[in-house]
C-alpha cells in the first residue's frame, strides 16, 4: 500500500510537472508574439525617445573610450619598432 501510494504520488508530481512546463513555453510563446507586435508598431527611430536612447550609448561609448589607457609597447616590440633602431 505504501509503495502505491508514493508511486501514485511521484507520478502526479510529474504530470503537474510537465503541465507547468508546456504552460510555460506556452506562455513565453505569447510574450514573444507581443513583443515583435510591439517593435512592429513602436514608432520610426527619428522618434525623440530613440535619438534619446542612441546619445545615452555614444555618451557610454565615449566614457568607455576615455578609461582605457593604451597599451604599453613590451621591449620586444620596442626592439623590433623603427623609432627604436634610429
Amino acid at each position: 500500500m505504501k509503495a502505491r501510494f508514493w508511486s501514485i504520488l511521484s507520478l502526479l508530481c510529474f504530470l503537474g510537472a510537465i503541465g507547468f512546463w508546456l504552460a510555460g513555453e506556452r506562455r513565453s510563446r505569447e510574450e514573444a508574439t507581443a513583443r515583435a507586435a510591439a517593435r512592429a508598431a513602436a514608432p520610426a527611430s527619428g522618434s525623440p525617445a530613440a535619438s534619446a536612447a542612441g546619445s545615452r550609448t555614444q555618451l557610454l561609448s565615449r566614457a568607455a573610450l576615455r578609461q582605457q589607457r593604451p597599451v604599453r609597447a613590451t621591449t620586444a616590440a620596442a626592439n623590433h619598432s623603427p623609432a627604436a633602431s634610429a
